[in-house]
C-alpha cells in the first residue's frame, strides 16, 4: 500500500499563528527588481546571485 504524501505546511498560514516578532526575521532581505529573487543581504550583500543585479531603489525590502 502506498504511503500518503507528506503534507508541507503553508508558510503564510503557519506565520499567521505566530505572535508578532516570532519566527525568522526578514531584516536585511530584499527582492531583486530584475528577477524577483528574495536575497539575504548578510549572505549575498547588495548583488543578486541569480542575475548579478546590484540592489537599487526599485528593489524592495522584504
Amino acid at each position: 500500500m502506498a504511503e500518503a504524501p507528506v503534507q508541507i505546511p503553508d508558510w503564510l498560514e503557519y506565520r499567521s499563528t505566530l505572535a508578532p516578532n516570532e519566527g525568522p526575521s526578514l531584516q536585511g532581505w530584499w527582492i531583486c527588481c530584475v528577477c524577483k529573487r528574495e536575497n539575504d543581504s548578510t549572505i549575498w550583500g547588495d548583488c543578486c546571485p541569480d542575475c548579478g543585479h546590484i540592489q537599487c531603489d526599485d528593489c524592495t525590502q522584504c
